[in-house]
């Protein structure tokens, strides 16, 4: 059921960075020779807000790659490969000069697929689901046995649609991108019982 938890990260290995063709233009880590970063925090709202910041020096030649509009990925702790948009980037003068990249989740995008009449009836949450990703670039992932329930979607966002199967569903979303070889090849949501355990 949705709630009010939150996840902060700040465990991330390796930064994946993206053009706006989706073609891999560098892997930021901090391994002595890559473009290193710190400062990166993961905060996720289980009821939608998903953002991400990460600073790199602004001097390195990688640090041109951390742009707006270009994406960043990278697994996050269940391993699971998260896609970011840059939205906006702060460069700063102090002991260095440091760029920092302020990020939103890739899920967003579903804010502009509408959708103007659906009515899922009497149906899983994996039909209603499919339902709200046609036409999108996102795919039905791993969806929880819910039972059968009713809903519409009657002009209104992708994103809506697929919150609203949530609700009524009484499940958790997990948005999530599939890399292979340097690309992103995938995009699934899924809809599960619950994510993760209250750890308090």
């Amino acid at each position: 059921m949705l709630g009010n938890r939150d996840i902060f990260s700040e465990v991330v290995i390796m930064l994946y960075i993206f053009n706006l063709a989706e073609e891999l233009q560098a892997v930021l880590k901090n391994d002595g020779a890559a473009c290193p970063y710190y400062d990166a925090v993961h905060s996720e709202k289980l009821t939608g807000e998903n953002t991400f910041a990460f600073t790199v020096p602004a001097d390195h030649s990688d640090a041109q790659h951390v742009t707006e509009g270009y994406l960043v990925a990278f697994e996050d702790l269940d391993l699971a490969w998260q896609m970011f948009e840059i939205k906006r980037v702060t460069d700063l003068h102090g002991d260095g000069l440091t760029r920092t990249a302020y990020c939103e989740h890739a899920l967003y995008e579903l804010l502009d697929d509408m959708i103007e009449d659906v009515r899922p009836t009497t149906c899983s949450a994996t039909f209603a689901l499919t339902q709200a990703l046609t036409g999108t670039r996102w795919e039905v992932g791993t969806v929880a046995s819910l039972g059968t329930n009713s809903t519409n979607y009657y002009y209104e966002s992708a994103l809506a649609a697929v919150q609203k199967v949530a609700t009524v569903w009484a499940g958790e979303l997990q948005f999530r991108v599939v890399v292979t070889g340097g690309v992103i090849a995938h995009r699934y949501i899924d809809v599960l019982v619950r994510r993760g355990a209250d750890t308090g």
